[in-house]
This record gives structure tokens, C-alpha cells and sequence, in this order.
């Protein structure tokens, strides 16, 4: 298993979230579970991030597992919808967890 996923790949379904710590930047997951992703502000090192998820390849998480620890993390507010545009779906409630 391999991730995170190139930000070139980042398309279809799924969830997203913008984060502020451990690094500021959105942090998504395509709704197969298989793809997830990071892409830091232009002002932030994604290495914080990075490496929390290496941390779950080496422990042998699924990607879909590495979201949910960093997300359970860090509290947020989880978007649903087109990955390669932003765009929420219709009708969605966002989601906060904390």
C-alpha cells in the first residue's frame, strides 16, 4: 500500500478537510478508501502531515484508517463531495468532528 495519493489524482467522490496543525492544508479521501491525499498552503511544510501518514502505512492502516486518525486528531470540519473541483454535494450537512 502506498499513499498518500499525487494531488494529480485527486478526482471523484469523497471527503475533505482543512487543517491547521500539524500542517496547514486540506487533507482528502476518495470515497473507495484507497486514495488519500495532503496539499499543503503554499506557506506550510507538509512534512508534519507526511509523516503521520507513513506512520499508518507502517502500521499497516488502510488509507481510509489514516484519515480517520488524523481527522480524530485534529477536529474538523468534514466536506463531502467532487474531489477534483471542491464542490460539496447538494443537500450535504457538513460534519464536525472533534
Amino acid at each position: 500500500m502506498s499513499y498518500p495519493t499525487d494531488p494529480a489524482d485527486r478526482e471523484g467522490h469523497g471527503r475533505w478537510c482543512i487543517i491547521q496543525r500539524p500542517a496547514a492544508g486540506t487533507l482528502w479521501l476518495a470515497d473507495e478508501g484507497e486514495r488519500i491525499g495532503f496539499e499543503a498552503t503554499p506557506d506550510s511544510d507538509p512534512a508534519p502531515v507526511l509523516t503521520l501518514l507513513q506512520t499508518a502505512v507502517d502500521a499497516g492502516r488502510t488509507a481510509a484508517e489514516a484519515w480517520d486518525m488524523v481527522v480524530g486528531m485534529v477536529g474538523v470540519t468534514v466536506h463531502v463531495g467532487d474531489l477534483g473541483h471542491w464542490r460539496e454535494d447538494r443537500g450535504s450537512r457538513r460534519q464536525r468532528v472533534q
